[in-house]
């Protein structure tokens, strides 16, 4: 089998083992996940630079909830912003988030919640959604 073949595969394994957790459990693991980056990354990374912008995700699919990573950064006015799909296999747009951002579902791929219009900022950092790693920690 090829390694296109084999990566398939174990894509469908994993979203298969992620579909089949619970809400509560999908609750405990992100909460975990989220104070782990909060505790221990985040202060690193801020630490080297106070002008960091940083792009989230909104889950979907019972992927890792990160709306307790927004909270804390709307709490400490850490600019963020969440990504826009303008076009398919094209570059992603960051819209900066703002109090009154409006979300709505992408055009392409109607399960994604995205803004729907403002400021396009570059961020630094990408907090992108996981679905497996090997045991050299590759995506």
């Amino acid at each position: 089998m090829d390694i296109i073949s084999q990566k398939k595969l174990l894509r469908e394994e994993f979203k298969a083992k992620r579909a089949s957790l619970t809400s509560s459990s999908v609750a405990e693991k992100s909460k975990k996940i989220c104070d782990n980056f909060i505790n221990n990354l985040f202060p690193q990374i801020y630490q080297k630079n106070l002008a960091q912008n940083f792009s989230l995700y909104l889950s979907s699919n019972n992927e890792v909830d990160t709306s307790a990573i927004r909270d804390f950064f709307i709490k400490n006015n850490i600019n963020f912003s969440y990504p826009k799909i303008t076009n398919l296999n094209c570059e992603l747009d960051f819209i900066d988030f703002k109090a009154d951002t409006k979300f709505t579902n992408s055009k392409f791929f109607k399960k994604v919640v995205e803004p729907e219009n403002g400021e396009k900022i570059l961020p630094d950092i990408l907090i992108i959604p996981l679905l497996a790693f090997d045991g050299d920690l590759q995506r």
